[in-house]
């Protein structure tokens, strides 16, 4: 089981709460986060003064602990230790379960999980943006503008989250999702009828068709490709180019949740 563990910091940093966490889902059962919180903290000892700290300003309604339990979930998620399995559940994979059958570790941390390429990728961007944040106030940023970039890498985590989720939607759901965000855009003005997602197979390279005003004066025609491997490359935007040719179409989106070549480009 952990090892219990002497803490400087009141409430344990993320880091910490990384190892008990996995144990907790070692029986391979969906956990929700929400009800791992009050386990976590007795496992690390907390005390009741440390289990209801709240974070300042705008995050008052959740306590300090809870948060750093949220990012401790979304780095094992990042390294592969665990899998989402919807909003705040999750199971441990076969590599989390590894980790906790090796004997020489106790507990994990980032260094740790640079070992995961996954996890290598997502923090090689994470570092990037702590980069310049730290050159910004080097270069004497005001206070506004470090917060500003804190959350521009909070934004950047809650969108690759968002990204791997669409990527575990059907494709009709995905396609869905896609004529939304571009009504919500402005197209087609804000009548849901505006756009259509045509959802069929056989429908010559075209997942839905949204209008590109109020009036309806003009359709665009989009494909959506709900990609988790590969790349779009060009063949792919060829064959979107002559579907519209074939509706006799002058405008389309191309949207995925990949690449593009530069090819496709």
């Amino acid at each position: 089981m952990y090892k219990q563990m002497e803490f400087v910091m009141p409430v344990p940093s993320y880091d910490v709460i990384m190892y008990p966490m996995l144990e907790l889902a070692k029986d391979r059962q969906e956990k929700n986060i929400n009800d791992l919180i009050e386990p976590l903290a007795d496992i690390l000892r907390l005390s009741e003064e440390d289990r209801s700290e709240r974070m300042p300003n705008n995050n008052k309604n959740r306590t300090k602990f809870a948060y750093r339990a949220a990012w401790a979930k979304t780095y094992l998620t990042k390294a592969g230790l665990i899998k989402k399995t919807g909003r705040s559940r999750f199971v441990i994979t076969d590599k989390g379960l590894s980790v906790l059958a090796d004997t020489t570790v106790t507990s994990l941390d980032r260094a740790y999980l640079l070992r995961y390429p996954e996890f290598a990728e997502f923090a090689n961007h994470e570092r990037d943006e702590q980069t310049e944040q730290i050159s910004n106030e080097q270069s004497g940023q005001a206070p506004e503008e470090t917060l500003q970039n804190a959350f521009k890498t909070i934004q950047n985590t809650l969108a690759s989250d968002l990204l791997d989720t669409l990527k575990e939607c059907s494709p009709a759901y995905f396609e869905k999702i896609v004529i939304d965000v571009l009504i919500k855009m402005g197209y087609g003005g804000s009548d849901n009828a505006a756009g259509l997602a045509i959802g069929k197979s056989g429908d010559g390279g075209i997942d839905g068709i949204i209008k590109e005003d109020a009036l309806g004066l003009d359709n665009i025609y989009i494909q959506a490709k709900r990609w988790d491997k590969g790349t779009v490359g060009r063949p792919q935007i060829q064959q979107f180019s002559g579907a519209l040719d074939d509706k006799g179409a002058t405008k389309g989106v191309f949207i995925t949740t990949s690449e593009y070549t530069a090819e496709a480009k």
